[in-house]
Protein backbone atom coordinates (compact mmCIF):
# COMPACT_ATOMS: atom_id res chain seq x y z
CA UNK A 1 0.00 0.00 0.00
CA UNK A 2 1.45 3.29 -1.10
CA UNK A 3 1.37 6.25 1.29
CA UNK A 4 0.52 9.71 -0.10
CA UNK A 5 3.10 12.40 -0.39
CA UNK A 6 2.76 14.72 2.69
CA UNK A 7 3.87 17.72 0.58
CA UNK A 8 0.76 17.55 -1.60
CA UNK A 9 -2.32 19.65 -0.78
CA UNK A 10 -5.12 18.02 1.12
CA UNK A 11 -7.30 17.10 -1.91
CA UNK A 12 -4.28 15.70 -3.83
CA UNK A 13 -3.20 13.66 -0.80
CA UNK A 14 -6.68 12.15 -0.64
CA UNK A 15 -6.59 11.25 -4.37
CA UNK A 16 -3.10 9.78 -4.03
CA UNK A 17 -4.17 7.74 -1.04
CA UNK A 18 -7.12 6.37 -2.97
CA UNK A 19 -4.94 5.55 -6.00
CA UNK A 20 -2.23 3.83 -3.96
CA UNK A 21 -4.46 1.85 -1.72
CA UNK A 22 -5.23 -1.38 -3.60
CA UNK A 23 -7.12 -3.07 -0.70
CA UNK A 24 -10.83 -3.59 -1.52
CA UNK A 25 -11.62 -3.69 2.21
CA UNK A 26 -10.22 -0.19 2.60
CA UNK A 27 -12.50 1.06 -0.17
CA UNK A 28 -15.56 -0.16 1.76
CA UNK A 29 -14.46 1.30 5.13
CA UNK A 30 -16.20 4.54 6.19
CA UNK A 31 -14.20 7.75 6.01
CA UNK A 32 -12.48 8.85 9.15
CA UNK A 33 -13.95 11.85 11.01
CA UNK A 34 -12.04 15.06 11.59
CA UNK A 35 -11.91 14.34 15.31
CA UNK A 36 -10.13 11.08 14.57
CA UNK A 37 -7.60 12.83 12.33
CA UNK A 38 -7.09 15.78 14.69
CA UNK A 39 -8.04 14.44 18.11
CA UNK A 40 -6.58 17.33 20.13
CA UNK A 41 -7.00 20.23 17.70
CA UNK A 42 -9.76 22.83 17.91
CA UNK A 43 -11.60 23.77 14.70
CA UNK A 44 -9.98 27.19 14.62
CA UNK A 45 -6.48 25.76 15.14
CA UNK A 46 -6.46 22.91 12.62
CA UNK A 47 -4.62 24.95 10.04
CA UNK A 48 -4.89 25.05 6.28
CA UNK A 49 -4.59 21.26 5.92
CA UNK A 50 -8.07 20.73 7.32
CA UNK A 51 -10.44 19.10 4.86
CA UNK A 52 -13.09 21.74 5.53
CA UNK A 53 -10.66 24.51 4.58
CA UNK A 54 -10.67 23.35 0.98
CA UNK A 55 -13.44 24.67 -1.29
CA UNK A 56 -13.51 21.29 -3.07
CA UNK A 57 -14.03 19.35 0.17
CA UNK A 58 -16.34 21.13 2.58
CA UNK A 59 -16.79 24.77 1.55
CA UNK A 60 -15.99 27.78 3.71
CA UNK A 61 -14.95 27.25 7.33
CA UNK A 62 -17.81 28.35 9.60
CA UNK A 63 -16.08 27.43 12.84
CA UNK A 64 -14.79 30.97 13.35
CA UNK A 65 -18.24 32.54 12.88
CA UNK A 66 -19.65 34.06 16.08
CA UNK A 67 -22.56 32.12 17.61
CA UNK A 68 -26.03 33.39 16.91
CA UNK A 69 -27.43 35.48 19.73
CA UNK A 70 -30.79 34.22 20.88
CA UNK A 71 -33.50 36.63 21.88
CA UNK A 72 -34.12 36.55 25.63
CA UNK A 73 -37.27 34.83 26.72
CA UNK A 74 -39.28 37.08 28.99
CA UNK A 75 -41.57 35.64 31.67
CA UNK A 76 -44.51 37.89 30.82
CA UNK A 77 -46.18 39.95 28.10
CA UNK A 78 -44.96 43.12 26.42
CA UNK A 79 -46.87 46.31 25.75
CA UNK A 80 -48.98 45.06 22.84
CA UNK A 81 -49.82 41.79 24.51
CA UNK A 82 -50.62 43.67 27.73
CA UNK A 83 -53.09 45.81 25.78
CA UNK A 84 -54.74 42.65 24.48
CA UNK A 85 -55.08 41.11 27.95
CA UNK A 86 -56.38 44.36 29.47
CA UNK A 87 -58.93 44.68 26.65
CA UNK A 88 -59.96 41.07 27.25
CA UNK A 89 -60.44 41.86 30.93
CA UNK A 90 -62.76 44.76 30.13
CA UNK A 91 -64.59 42.74 27.47
CA UNK A 92 -65.19 39.97 30.00
CA UNK A 93 -66.65 42.48 32.43
CA UNK A 94 -68.95 44.01 29.81
CA UNK A 95 -70.00 40.60 28.48
CA UNK A 96 -70.82 39.29 31.94
CA UNK A 97 -72.81 42.42 32.76
CA UNK A 98 -74.71 42.16 29.46
CA UNK A 99 -75.56 38.49 29.99
CA UNK A 100 -76.70 39.10 33.55
CA UNK A 101 -78.71 42.12 32.42
CA UNK A 102 -80.44 40.02 29.78
CA UNK A 103 -81.27 37.40 32.41
CA UNK A 104 -82.68 40.07 34.71
CA UNK A 105 -84.81 41.46 31.87
CA UNK A 106 -86.05 37.94 31.13
CA UNK A 107 -87.00 37.61 34.79
CA UNK A 108 -88.96 40.87 34.52
CA UNK A 109 -91.09 39.52 31.69
CA UNK A 110 -91.37 36.15 33.42
CA UNK A 111 -92.80 37.92 36.49
CA UNK A 112 -95.56 39.48 34.39
CA UNK A 113 -94.00 42.76 33.33
CA UNK A 114 -95.08 44.23 30.03
CA UNK A 115 -93.78 46.91 27.71
CA UNK A 116 -95.96 48.86 25.30
CA UNK A 117 -93.51 49.13 22.41
CA UNK A 118 -95.92 51.14 20.29
CA UNK A 119 -96.15 53.75 23.07
CA UNK A 120 -92.36 53.84 23.38
CA UNK A 121 -92.03 54.30 19.62
CA UNK A 122 -94.49 57.20 19.63
CA UNK A 123 -92.62 58.88 22.48
CA UNK A 124 -89.31 58.47 20.68
CA UNK A 125 -90.77 60.07 17.57
CA UNK A 126 -92.21 62.90 19.64
CA UNK A 127 -88.82 63.52 21.30
CA UNK A 128 -87.16 64.22 17.95
CA UNK A 129 -86.69 67.94 17.10
CA UNK A 130 -89.55 69.31 15.01
CA UNK A 131 -91.68 66.20 15.40
CA UNK A 132 -95.37 66.56 16.28
CA UNK A 133 -96.96 64.43 18.90
CA UNK A 134 -98.96 61.53 17.51
CA UNK A 135 -100.90 60.99 20.71
CA UNK A 136 -104.51 62.08 20.63
CA UNK A 137 -106.34 63.42 23.70
CA UNK A 138 -108.87 60.67 23.16
CA UNK A 139 -106.25 57.94 23.50
CA UNK A 140 -106.74 55.82 26.61
CA UNK A 141 -104.43 56.29 29.56
CA UNK A 142 -101.43 53.93 29.66
CA UNK A 143 -101.79 50.93 31.93
CA UNK A 144 -100.24 51.00 35.36
CA UNK A 145 -97.26 48.72 36.05
CA UNK A 146 -97.93 45.34 37.63
CA UNK A 147 -98.36 45.55 41.39
CA UNK A 148 -96.44 42.36 42.10
CA UNK A 149 -93.09 43.75 40.84
CA UNK A 150 -90.50 44.72 43.47
CA UNK A 151 -89.73 48.40 44.02
CA UNK A 152 -86.40 50.15 44.27
CA UNK A 153 -84.65 49.72 47.61
CA UNK A 154 -84.19 53.48 48.11
CA UNK A 155 -87.69 54.45 47.01
CA UNK A 156 -89.20 57.08 49.31
CA UNK A 157 -92.80 56.49 50.46
CA UNK A 158 -95.38 59.05 49.43
CA UNK A 159 -95.58 61.18 52.56
CA UNK A 160 -95.99 64.55 50.83
CA UNK A 161 -98.99 66.46 52.27
CA UNK A 162 -101.89 67.14 49.90
CA UNK A 163 -101.47 70.25 47.87
CA UNK A 164 -97.67 70.20 48.11
CA UNK A 165 -95.44 69.34 45.13
CA UNK A 166 -93.82 65.92 45.21
CA UNK A 167 -90.06 65.79 45.57
CA UNK A 168 -88.11 64.20 42.74
CA UNK A 169 -85.75 61.38 43.81
CA UNK A 170 -82.01 62.03 43.65
CA UNK A 171 -81.20 58.85 41.76
CA UNK A 172 -82.78 56.12 39.72
CA UNK A 173 -85.55 56.54 37.16
CA UNK A 174 -87.02 60.01 37.20
CA UNK A 175 -83.94 61.66 38.73
CA UNK A 176 -83.07 65.13 37.38
CA UNK A 177 -80.14 65.51 35.05
CA UNK A 178 -77.10 67.62 35.83
CA UNK A 179 -77.85 71.32 35.78
CA UNK A 180 -81.60 70.93 36.32
CA UNK A 181 -83.69 71.20 39.47
CA UNK A 182 -81.92 69.84 42.54
CA UNK A 183 -83.50 66.94 44.49
CA UNK A 184 -84.31 69.21 47.44
CA UNK A 185 -86.15 71.78 45.29
CA UNK A 186 -89.88 71.08 44.88
CA UNK A 187 -91.23 71.19 41.38
CA UNK A 188 -94.59 70.76 39.74
CA UNK A 189 -93.34 70.31 36.19
CA UNK A 190 -94.86 67.26 34.50
CA UNK A 191 -92.59 64.59 32.98
CA UNK A 192 -90.96 65.58 29.73
CA UNK A 193 -93.20 64.74 26.81
CA UNK A 194 -91.72 62.22 24.46
CA UNK A 195 -89.26 60.73 26.95
CA UNK A 196 -89.34 56.93 26.48
CA UNK A 197 -88.17 56.39 30.07
CA UNK A 198 -91.48 57.89 31.30
CA UNK A 199 -93.37 54.91 29.91
CA UNK A 200 -94.85 53.02 32.87
CA UNK A 201 -93.60 49.70 31.60
CA UNK A 202 -90.10 51.06 30.97
CA UNK A 203 -89.98 52.64 34.43
CA UNK A 204 -90.98 49.33 35.96
CA UNK A 205 -88.24 47.55 34.02
CA UNK A 206 -85.62 50.10 35.10
CA UNK A 207 -86.67 49.70 38.74
CA UNK A 208 -86.51 45.92 38.39
CA UNK A 209 -82.97 46.09 36.96
CA UNK A 210 -81.82 48.64 39.53
CA UNK A 211 -83.11 46.41 42.32
CA UNK A 212 -80.84 43.61 41.10
CA UNK A 213 -77.86 45.76 40.14
CA UNK A 214 -75.68 44.57 43.09
CA UNK A 215 -75.96 40.95 41.99
CA UNK A 216 -75.09 41.94 38.43
CA UNK A 217 -71.97 43.79 39.62
CA UNK A 218 -70.98 40.89 41.85
CA UNK A 219 -71.43 38.44 38.98
CA UNK A 220 -69.28 40.62 36.71
CA UNK A 221 -66.60 40.71 39.41
CA UNK A 222 -66.58 36.92 39.66
CA UNK A 223 -66.30 36.65 35.87
CA UNK A 224 -63.26 38.95 35.76
CA UNK A 225 -61.67 37.05 38.64
CA UNK A 226 -62.10 33.78 36.74
CA UNK A 227 -60.60 35.43 33.63
CA UNK A 228 -57.55 36.62 35.59
CA UNK A 229 -57.00 33.24 37.25
CA UNK A 230 -57.18 31.32 33.97
CA UNK A 231 -54.93 33.83 32.21
CA UNK A 232 -52.33 33.65 34.99
CA UNK A 233 -52.22 29.86 34.87
CA UNK A 234 -51.97 29.71 31.09
CA UNK A 235 -49.51 32.59 30.61
CA UNK A 236 -47.11 32.00 33.49
CA UNK A 237 -47.42 28.25 33.94
CA UNK A 238 -47.15 26.34 37.18
CA UNK A 239 -43.60 27.44 37.92
CA UNK A 240 -44.39 31.07 37.12
CA UNK A 241 -47.38 31.06 39.46
CA UNK A 242 -45.22 29.64 42.26
CA UNK A 243 -42.59 32.32 41.66
CA UNK A 244 -45.15 35.05 42.32
CA UNK A 245 -44.50 34.40 46.02
CA UNK A 246 -47.23 32.98 48.22
CA UNK A 247 -45.58 33.16 51.64
CA UNK A 248 -47.25 35.36 54.24
CA UNK A 249 -45.72 38.82 54.82
CA UNK A 250 -43.89 39.48 58.08
CA UNK A 251 -45.72 41.17 60.94
CA UNK A 252 -43.85 44.48 60.56
CA UNK A 253 -44.86 44.62 56.90
CA UNK A 254 -48.47 43.90 57.78
CA UNK A 255 -48.37 46.74 60.30
CA UNK A 256 -46.89 49.11 57.72
CA UNK A 257 -49.54 48.11 55.16
CA UNK A 258 -52.30 48.83 57.67
CA UNK A 259 -50.85 52.27 58.44
CA UNK A 260 -50.44 52.99 54.73
CA UNK A 261 -54.15 52.79 53.88
CA UNK A 262 -55.29 56.17 55.23
CA UNK A 263 -52.46 58.43 53.94
CA UNK A 264 -52.39 56.66 50.57
CA UNK A 265 -56.15 57.13 50.24
CA UNK A 266 -55.71 60.80 51.13
CA UNK A 267 -53.07 61.28 48.42
CA UNK A 268 -55.11 59.44 45.78
CA UNK A 269 -58.36 61.25 46.63
CA UNK A 270 -56.64 64.65 46.45
CA UNK A 271 -55.27 63.86 42.98
CA UNK A 272 -58.67 62.53 41.96
CA UNK A 273 -60.30 65.76 43.15
CA UNK A 274 -58.00 67.66 40.78
CA UNK A 275 -59.38 65.47 38.01
CA UNK A 276 -62.92 66.27 39.09
CA UNK A 277 -62.14 69.97 38.74
CA UNK A 278 -60.91 69.37 35.18
CA UNK A 279 -63.66 66.91 34.17
CA UNK A 280 -66.89 67.64 36.07
CA UNK A 281 -68.67 64.87 34.18
CA UNK A 282 -66.34 62.33 35.82
CA UNK A 283 -67.62 63.30 39.24
CA UNK A 284 -71.22 63.01 38.08
CA UNK A 285 -70.59 59.48 36.77
CA UNK A 286 -69.03 58.32 40.03
CA UNK A 287 -71.73 59.94 42.15
CA UNK A 288 -74.40 58.21 40.07
CA UNK A 289 -72.74 54.84 40.67
CA UNK A 290 -72.27 55.51 44.38
CA UNK A 291 -75.91 56.52 44.76
CA UNK A 292 -76.93 53.09 43.50
CA UNK A 293 -74.54 51.30 45.85
CA UNK A 294 -75.05 53.35 49.02
CA UNK A 295 -78.27 51.57 50.13
CA UNK A 296 -76.54 48.15 49.95
CA UNK A 297 -75.25 46.36 53.04
CA UNK A 298 -71.62 47.07 53.83
CA UNK A 299 -70.56 43.47 53.26
CA UNK A 300 -72.11 43.52 49.80
CA UNK A 301 -70.29 46.76 48.98
CA UNK A 302 -66.99 45.23 50.10
CA UNK A 303 -67.63 42.11 48.02
CA UNK A 304 -68.25 44.22 44.89
CA UNK A 305 -65.58 46.92 45.11
CA UNK A 306 -62.95 45.35 47.39
CA UNK A 307 -62.76 41.56 47.28
CA UNK A 308 -63.29 40.87 43.58
CA UNK A 309 -60.93 43.64 42.31
CA UNK A 310 -58.24 42.68 44.82
CA UNK A 311 -58.08 39.21 43.26
CA UNK A 312 -58.69 39.88 39.57
CA UNK A 313 -56.79 43.15 39.10
CA UNK A 314 -53.76 42.06 41.11
CA UNK A 315 -53.39 38.80 39.21
CA UNK A 316 -53.68 40.62 35.89
CA UNK A 317 -51.53 43.70 36.55
CA UNK A 318 -49.04 42.74 39.24
CA UNK A 319 -48.98 39.04 38.35
CA UNK A 320 -49.01 38.85 34.53
CA UNK A 321 -48.57 42.30 32.95
CA UNK A 322 -46.20 43.70 35.55
CA UNK A 323 -43.97 40.64 35.44
CA UNK A 324 -43.42 41.01 31.71
CA UNK A 325 -42.98 44.80 31.63
CA UNK A 326 -40.48 44.79 34.51
CA UNK A 327 -38.44 42.08 32.80
CA UNK A 328 -38.30 44.05 29.54
CA UNK A 329 -37.84 47.64 30.69
CA UNK A 330 -36.46 47.47 34.23
CA UNK A 331 -38.05 48.12 37.60
CA UNK A 332 -38.89 51.84 37.48
CA UNK A 333 -40.13 52.02 33.83
CA UNK A 334 -41.96 48.72 34.25
CA UNK A 335 -43.75 49.89 37.39
CA UNK A 336 -44.77 53.16 35.71
CA UNK A 337 -46.08 51.38 32.61
CA UNK A 338 -47.99 48.82 34.66
CA UNK A 339 -49.54 51.57 36.80
CA UNK A 340 -50.62 53.46 33.68
CA UNK A 341 -52.27 50.28 32.37
CA UNK A 342 -53.87 49.77 35.77
CA UNK A 343 -55.24 53.31 35.90
CA UNK A 344 -56.34 53.45 32.28
CA UNK A 345 -58.55 50.40 32.72
CA UNK A 346 -60.88 52.43 34.98
CA UNK A 347 -61.75 54.71 31.99
CA UNK A 348 -63.03 57.58 34.16
CA UNK A 349 -60.41 60.35 33.62
CA UNK A 350 -60.41 61.60 37.22
CA UNK A 351 -60.33 58.08 38.59
CA UNK A 352 -57.41 57.24 36.30
CA UNK A 353 -55.41 60.07 37.88
CA UNK A 354 -56.15 58.82 41.38
CA UNK A 355 -55.55 55.14 40.67
CA UNK A 356 -52.07 55.50 39.11
CA UNK A 357 -50.32 56.39 42.43
CA UNK A 358 -52.13 53.49 44.09
CA UNK A 359 -50.75 51.17 41.40
CA UNK A 360 -47.22 52.42 42.08
CA UNK A 361 -47.69 51.83 45.81
CA UNK A 362 -48.99 48.30 45.20
CA UNK A 363 -45.89 47.43 43.18
CA UNK A 364 -43.52 48.87 45.80
CA UNK A 365 -45.25 46.86 48.53
CA UNK A 366 -44.94 43.75 46.37
CA UNK A 367 -41.21 44.31 45.88
CA UNK A 368 -40.31 44.92 49.52
CA UNK A 369 -42.28 41.88 50.73
CA UNK A 370 -41.83 39.55 47.73
CA UNK A 371 -45.23 38.18 48.73
CA UNK A 372 -48.18 38.39 46.38
CA UNK A 373 -50.52 38.51 49.37
CA UNK A 374 -49.18 41.99 50.26
CA UNK A 375 -50.51 43.93 47.22
CA UNK A 376 -53.75 41.97 47.36
CA UNK A 377 -54.18 42.94 51.02
CA UNK A 378 -53.38 46.62 50.40
CA UNK A 379 -55.75 46.69 47.41
CA UNK A 380 -58.53 45.15 49.48
CA UNK A 381 -58.01 47.50 52.45
CA UNK A 382 -57.89 50.60 50.25
CA UNK A 383 -61.13 49.74 48.45
CA UNK A 384 -62.78 48.58 51.69
CA UNK A 385 -61.95 51.94 53.28
CA UNK A 386 -63.53 53.69 50.29
CA UNK A 387 -66.63 51.52 50.69
CA UNK A 388 -66.83 52.38 54.38
CA UNK A 389 -66.64 56.10 53.60
CA UNK A 390 -69.35 55.58 50.98
CA UNK A 391 -71.61 53.91 53.52
CA UNK A 392 -70.99 56.68 56.07
CA UNK A 393 -71.18 59.52 53.56
CA UNK A 394 -74.34 60.87 55.22
CA UNK A 395 -72.54 61.33 58.54
CA UNK A 396 -71.77 65.01 59.29
CA UNK A 397 -68.12 64.31 60.16
CA UNK A 398 -67.51 62.53 56.85
CA UNK A 399 -69.24 65.31 54.93
CA UNK A 400 -67.07 67.93 56.64
CA UNK A 401 -63.94 65.98 55.72
CA UNK A 402 -65.12 65.80 52.12
CA UNK A 403 -65.66 69.57 51.93
CA UNK A 404 -62.10 70.53 52.89
CA UNK A 405 -60.57 70.34 49.39
CA UNK A 406 -58.98 73.53 48.17
CA UNK A 407 -58.15 75.23 51.51
CA UNK A 408 -54.94 75.69 53.40
CA UNK A 409 -55.70 72.83 55.78
CA UNK A 410 -56.31 70.56 52.79
CA UNK A 411 -52.90 71.39 51.35
CA UNK A 412 -51.22 70.73 54.70
CA UNK A 413 -53.08 67.43 55.10
CA UNK A 414 -51.99 66.39 51.63
CA UNK A 415 -48.33 67.20 52.33
CA UNK A 416 -48.42 65.36 55.66
CA UNK A 417 -50.04 62.35 53.97
CA UNK A 418 -47.43 62.37 51.23
CA UNK A 419 -44.62 62.51 53.79
CA UNK A 420 -46.21 59.68 55.78
CA UNK A 421 -46.37 57.50 52.68
CA UNK A 422 -42.69 58.19 51.98
CA UNK A 423 -41.65 57.31 55.57
CA UNK A 424 -43.67 54.09 55.46
CA UNK A 425 -41.99 53.09 52.20
CA UNK A 426 -38.55 53.77 53.71
CA UNK A 427 -39.51 51.69 56.74
CA UNK A 428 -40.58 48.78 54.52
CA UNK A 429 -37.51 49.08 52.31
CA UNK A 430 -35.16 48.93 55.30
CA UNK A 431 -36.86 45.67 56.38
CA UNK A 432 -37.39 44.28 52.88
CA UNK A 433 -37.49 40.56 52.29
CA UNK A 434 -34.49 38.99 50.54
CA UNK A 435 -33.37 35.51 49.54
CA UNK A 436 -29.81 34.35 50.26
CA UNK A 437 -27.85 31.21 49.47
CA UNK A 438 -25.69 29.08 51.78
CA UNK A 439 -22.75 31.48 51.41
CA UNK A 440 -24.89 34.49 52.34
CA UNK A 441 -25.04 35.98 48.82
CA UNK A 442 -28.29 37.82 48.03
CA UNK A 443 -30.36 36.50 45.15
CA UNK A 444 -30.78 38.88 42.23
CA UNK A 445 -33.02 37.74 39.34
CA UNK A 446 -31.61 37.78 35.83
CA UNK A 447 -34.66 39.80 34.76
CA UNK A 448 -36.21 42.25 37.24
CA UNK A 449 -39.37 41.09 38.92
CA UNK A 450 -40.89 41.15 42.38
CA UNK A 451 -41.33 37.41 42.92
CA UNK A 452 -39.20 34.73 44.51
CA UNK A 453 -36.42 32.45 43.20
CA UNK A 454 -37.30 29.24 41.34
CA UNK A 455 -37.96 26.17 43.40
CA UNK A 456 -34.94 24.05 44.40
CA UNK A 457 -32.56 26.94 43.64
CA UNK A 458 -30.92 26.75 47.05
CA UNK A 459 -31.99 30.21 48.25
CA UNK A 460 -33.80 30.73 51.53
CA UNK A 461 -35.99 33.51 52.86
CA UNK A 462 -34.23 35.88 55.22
CA UNK A 463 -35.15 39.03 57.12
CA UNK A 464 -32.42 39.93 59.59
CA UNK A 465 -32.52 43.72 59.50
CA UNK A 466 -33.43 45.55 62.69
CA UNK A 467 -36.47 47.75 62.81
CA UNK A 468 -35.73 51.34 61.67
CA UNK A 469 -37.19 53.15 64.66
CA UNK A 470 -36.50 56.55 63.13
CA UNK A 471 -38.68 55.88 60.09
CA UNK A 472 -41.34 54.30 62.29
CA UNK A 473 -41.48 57.34 64.59
CA UNK A 474 -41.57 59.68 61.61
CA UNK A 475 -44.44 57.76 60.03
CA UNK A 476 -46.50 57.80 63.21
CA UNK A 477 -45.85 61.49 63.80
CA UNK A 478 -46.84 62.47 60.27
CA UNK A 479 -49.92 60.26 60.43
CA UNK A 480 -51.00 61.88 63.72
CA UNK A 481 -50.41 65.34 62.26
CA UNK A 482 -52.48 64.48 59.18
CA UNK A 483 -55.39 63.25 61.32
CA UNK A 484 -55.22 66.33 63.55
CA UNK A 485 -55.20 68.66 60.54
CA UNK A 486 -58.13 66.86 58.94
CA UNK A 487 -60.09 67.01 62.19
CA UNK A 488 -59.50 70.73 62.64
CA UNK A 489 -60.31 71.52 59.03
CA UNK A 490 -63.47 69.43 59.25
CA UNK A 491 -64.63 71.21 62.39
CA UNK A 492 -63.81 74.67 61.10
Amino acid sequence: MNAPDPDLPAPDRRDAWSAGNQSPAAWDSPPRSLDAVFPSAEPAARGADSFTDSPSWGGDDKSNAPPKRRRPRFPGPGILESLVWAAGFMFTQVLASSVLGALVAFGFFWAGGKLDFSEILRQQQASQPGARSTKSPRDPQPPTPPENLPIVADATPATTPPGQPEEIPASGPGAPEAGTTSPSTPTTSPPTAGDPIQSPGMRALMKYIEQRMPFMLWGAGLATAAYAIVLTLLRLGESGVQELGWHLPRWQHLLAIGLLVLPLSMVASTIQQMGFDMWPSSKQQMESLFEQMRPLPLLMIWAIIAFAPAVSEELLFRGVIGRGLLARYGFVPGVLLTSVFFGGMHLNPAQVMGVIPIGIALHIVYRVTRSFWAPMLLHFLNNAFAGLMLKLSDHPAVQQLGDQHGGGHATLSYLLALGCVGCLFCWMWQTRTEYVDAAGATWEPDQPHCGIPPAHSGYRLELTRELPWGWIAGSLALLAGMLLTMTRSGGA
